[in-house]
């Protein structure tokens, strides 16, 4: 064999493996991809509903009722402990705060005990 030949047999040898080596390299399954993507998109869309963020206009309403309806009744009462729905406990009963908001959020997670500080 000559030299030549010997070349080219040798190029075209490497050019199949080449070749070989490319169609072995996987596409990423797509289908998995999408469902992988899908489920992140659904994991987000629950955070959402389920941890509803306090509106700034909301807490200052909230603040509002508090110095209107409670504050001239309990006047050394200084911290406040609203729940979800806007039920409003003194600052000795966060505990019950708490437990009220849990039973609050059997049904579905409706978020956490709000507490405001009032001088």
């Amino acid at each position: 064999m000559h030299l030549k030949s010997a070349n080219a047999l040798d190029s075209q040898v490497l050019k199949e493996k080449i070749k070989e080596s490319k169609e072995k390299v996987e596409e990423p399954n797509q289908e998995l991809v999408n469902k992988q993507v899908i489920e992140k998109i659904k994991e987000v869309q629950k955070k959402l509903v389920e941890e509803p963020k306090q509106d700034p206009m909301q807490e200052q309403i909230l603040i509002a009722r508090i110095k209107r309806d409670y504050m001239p009744n309990y006047p050394n009462n200084k911290v406040w402990h609203i729940t979800t729905d806007n039920s409003v406990f003194l600052e000795r009963d966060l505990s019950i705060a708490k437990a009220h908001q849990l039973k609050l959020n059997e049904d579905k997670n409706r978020g956490e005990v709000l507490t405001i500080k009032l001088d």
